[in-house]
Parts: C-alpha cells; sequence; structure tokens
C-alpha cells in the first residue's frame, strides 16, 4: 500500500491541495476513474514490463480511453468525432497507445454493468479494426454524414445544442453586469486580484493575437476532467464586441506529458507544454476547433480553448448493455485511433506510413500478447485502485 500512495502523492505533489482531494474523490469512483486519474502508474509499469519490442516512432495521444473521443465544432462549422483529449501526447511506441486503450476497455465493463467476459470480444474487435485501418494507409473522416448508428445520432443530437443554452446554463445578470455563475462541482470562485490578472492578462493577449474584439469580463476555477484535476483551471466569461456575443474559453495548465520519464524516443524541442498539446493535436485531429491557443500566466503555459455546446464526450452507457451496439461504437474509436496516427505519420520525428504498415504485417505474433497484458493490468488496475481506496 505504502508504495502504491507514495507514487500517487509522489506525482501529483505540486497540484493545490483543495482540487486534489476533488481528484483523488473521483478516483475513488470505480476502477475505471482510478485509471483515468493514474496514467502515470500506467506507463511506469508498462516500461519495467514491455510484453514485446516495439521500434515505431508514433504521435500519440498517450491517454487513450474509452472516454477520451468526443465531438466537437471545427474552425470549418462542422460537428466531428474523434479523440479529444492531448495532455499526454507525445512521440512513442504505437503497442503503448494500444494497450491503454485496451486496458480501458477491459475495464470499461465493469462500470457499465456487462459481464467481464464480454471485454474479450470488444478488446479483439478494437485491435483488429485498428489493425485494418493501417493496413489500409488512408485516415478516416468522422463527422455526422460518414458515420452510422449510435455515434451518427450522436452528433445529430449535440449539433442541435445552442451557444445561448450554455451560456444560459453558466452565467447570471446581476444589476447591470453579466457573470458567471458558481456552479457546485462544477467552477469555483476565485480572488478578486487573481481575477482582475487574468482578464487582463487574456485581454491583453486577444488584442496581439488579432482578436481585438474580444474583453474578457469574468473568471473563474473550472473543474473539469479527471487526470488533469489539481493543475489551474479557469472558465473565462468572453464578449466579441464586434458581433455584440458572450461566449466562453477554457483556460488550462500545461504541464510535461507522465509518459516522458518512460520513452526513450527523442522528442521535438517544443517552445513549452502548451505549444507541444496543440501541435500534436493538430497533427492527429482531421480538423482542429476554432480556438486552439496558447498563453502564458504565472510563468506557467497554458491551452485556451472555445468551451462549446456541441462538445462533448461520448457517453457508453448510451448502449444501455446492448453489446452489439457497443461492438459498433468500439470499431468507431478505433477507426478514429488509426486515423489519427495514420495523419501523423512522417512529422517531427515520427515514422512513415509504410514503417507503420510494415510493423502491423507481424501483428499476428504480437497480438495476443497485446490482450493478455491488457487484460492482466486490468486485474492490477483493480487491486490498485481497492488499496487506494483503503488509504
Amino acid at each position: 500500500m505504502t508504495n502504491l500512495i507514495s507514487r500517487i502523492d509522489q506525482y501529483n505533489k505540486l497540484r493545490d491541495p483543495d482540487f486534489l482531494e476533488l481528484k483523488y474523490k473521483a478516483m475513488r469512483e470505480n476502477p475505471f476513474r482510478f485509471f483515468r486519474g493514474s496514467c502515470h502508474l500506467f506507463y511506469e509499469d508498462l516500461s519495467k514490463n514491455t510484453p514485446f519490442e516495439d521500434p515505431t516512432k508514433t504521435w500519440i495521444c498517450g491517454d487513450l480511453h474509452l472516454e477520451n473521443y468526443g465531438s466537437y465544432k471545427a474552425a470549418n462549422s462542422q460537428v466531428y468525432f474523434d479523440v479529444v483529449d492531448f495532455d499526454e501526447a507525445i512521440l512513442a511506441p504505437v503497442s503503448w497507445e494500444i494497450l491503454r486503450t485496451l486496458t480501458s476497455i477491459y475495464l470499461a465493463v465493469d462500470s457499465l454493468g456487462l459481464p467481464l467476459k464480454s471485454a474479450e470480444g470488444l478488446a479483439t474487435t478494437f485491435f483488429k479494426t485498428f489493425h485494418d485501418v493501417i493496413m489500409s494507409g488512408k485516415p478516416v473522416a468522422f463527422e455526422r454524414n460518414t458515420v452510422q448508428g449510435l455515434i451518427r445520432r450522436f452528433i445529430k443530437s449535440v449539433e442541435k445544442r445552442k451557444s445561448k443554452d450554455l451560456l444560459s446554463e453558466r452565467t447570471e445578470v446581476k444589476g447591470s453586469k453579466i457573470l458567471l455563475k458558481i456552479i457546485e462541482g462544477k467552477t469555483v470562485k476565485i480572488m478578486p486580484e487573481e481575477k482582475k490578472s487574468i482578464t487582463e492578462l487574456v485581454s491583453v493577449w486577444a488584442d496581439k493575437h488579432k482578436h481585438q474584439s474580444w474583453k474578457v469580463y469574468d473568471a473563474a476555477h473550472r473543474i473539469a476532467g479527471t487526470g488533469s484535476l489539481g493543475l489551474d483551471r479557469y472558465v473565462l466569461l468572453v464578449k466579441d464586441k464586434a458581433l455584440k456575443k458572450y461566449f466562453l474559453l477554457d483556460m488550462k495548465e500545461s504541464i510535461t506529458s507522465c509518459l516522458k520519464p518512460y520513452i526513450e524516443i527523442l522528442q521535438p524541442e517544443w517552445k513549452n507544454n502548451a505549444k507541444r498539446i496543440t501541435g500534436i493535436q493538430n497533427l492527429m485531429q482531421n480538423v482542429s476547433p476554432p480556438v486552439l491557443e496558447t498563453l502564458i500566466y504565472k510563468h506557467k503555459p497554458f491551452v485556451l480553448k472555445k468551451l462549446q455546446p456541441q462538445a462533448d464526450m461520448m457517453n457508453l452507457k448510451l448502449c444501455k448493455g446492448n453489446i452489439q451496439k457497443l461492438l459498433e461504437v468500439i470499431e468507431t474509436f478505433a477507426e478514429i485511433s488509426a486515423s489519427a496516427h495514420l495523419r501523423a505519420t512522417g512529422r517531427f520525428g515520427s515514422g512513415t506510413t509504410d514503417e507503420l504498415i510494415a510493423f502491423f504485417q507481424t501483428s499476428s505474433d504480437w497480438k495476443s500478447r497485446l490482450l493478455k497484458y491488457s487484460k492482466k493490468y486490468a486485474e492490477q488496475v483493480r487491486q490498485d485502485y481497492f488499496t487506494f481506496c483503503q488509504h
């Protein structure tokens, strides 16, 4: 117990204690949520027990699990479904990405109330579909007109969401002012001095980056995600004076990828970690969101994104225990993942598409080892989860 707890505490030691407690509370929810909040444990263990030699150099999300796929409106106003979290993104062996996703499948069946034996078929489906897309050498785009089934219905439903509804939910009128609403579990009030420094900083930044019509009126701490809880994160209320419209921005602190200590591949020299995150996101996503920027606050890099009513993570509970529906979703997730890797081949030190295909031509030799490791590690996560909860 002591070793596990010390590893978790050591990794999170620089985080805000109050928000870190929220992270630890979230991690106690179930083994899958614990897995999401302890990415560093997965890669530390994997680096010591890799199931086979993988020479590939691939741009990966780094924390790819079943709840890091979702929808968003891109710069071309289309709603896409894609990988949406790149905080841990890095140049790494492609099998490391697959192993984390497969492990998440073995863990997710618990939270979905499905029998453990169903995970084997889901994991096999994910690997086979991923393999087939890589072998085709052609990435696929996922928007409403190119997907079917549950994900198509999901995209259509989020397309109907309006910005005014998001603003109505997150803001309130006080006197003559529109301000952010403090919502339990979503936002926390910040001190006036900090609010003043953030609003002024982002307003000045916007003026220098061709957003002269933007003015920031309010700011609050934002609570979201699992792995990043405890890092500095804010939601900003902004008005585009030219359009006479308000919108919300997410401002999230960026730190070193938790994979970096365990990766021997030479990495590009990104200017900072926010540049790393946005740079890799631009490489891997089919089309990026309309606002994907970086800035420095208190000598720390942050990623700046627009909060969208269309942005949402895929809720697997929509499958309602239907294995066939879940299989279709898993197939789409695999196609999305493999497509993201293919888009980024041959860029900034990554291997070529031909090199990736050549590696996957040998996959019959290591497919069983991937599945075996993921299944076994899922059991380790369950044990670690119970140990963590007892602390």
